[in-house]
């Protein structure tokens, strides 16, 4: 099966997946690392605003059409 937990481009490891929110539907958290971060913005107390980059969460057990197996995998 060609799931995200297969494919080369799967990191579940990163640290950063600590602070990740819980979404419903997501049993599995990882980030997808083909494509660059997208920027998302926030708002702090103040009403400032800043951008971060984020890479896609995605389920272990999601597909997409760019799979590349893993070696070994």
């Amino acid at each position: 099966m060609k799931s995200c937990r297969r494919c080369d481009w799967w990191d579940n490891q990163h640290p950063r997946l600590r602070f990740a929110p819980e979404v419903h539907g997501i049993a599995a958290p990882g980030l997808c690392r083909k494509h660059r971060p997208g920027a998302y913005t926030l708002a702090n107390d103040t009403k400032e605003t800043y951008a971060i980059g984020i890479q896609p969460i995605m389920d272990g057990d999601d597909y997409c059409g760019e799979f590349r197996e893993r070696q070994g995998a």
